[in-house]
């Protein structure tokens, strides 16, 4: 068994981002990253695949990467401004 870190949050968030988009719990069990996300409008893909991978070097590595990778569907009026700490 492999350590838990960070990566382990951003597929847990991975499953709410899915469960949000969808309003259903991702059937994960004998199905890939890419069929999963193929459940959600074509946009969300890439990020969803990426949140879901089964192996965790195949994952954002921090959720400020996921963050960064949610900001694309923010206009830039609207973005909000990180917090420092997310920053460095």
């Amino acid at each position: 068994p492999s350590a838990v870190d960070a990566r382990s949050d951003v597929y847990s968030f991975g499953v709410i981002v899915y469960e949000m988009l969808t309003g259903e719990q991702p059937l994960l069990q004998g199905r890939s990253a890419s069929d999963v996300a193929a459940d959600t409008e074509e946009q969300y893909r890439p990020m969803l695949k990426k949140m879901l991978a089964p192996v965790p070097g195949k994952r954002f590595q921090t959720m400020l990467e996921v963050v960064q990778a949610l900001e694309k569907w923010i206009p830039p009026d609207e973005q909000p401004i990180l917090p420092a700490t997310l920053i460095d």
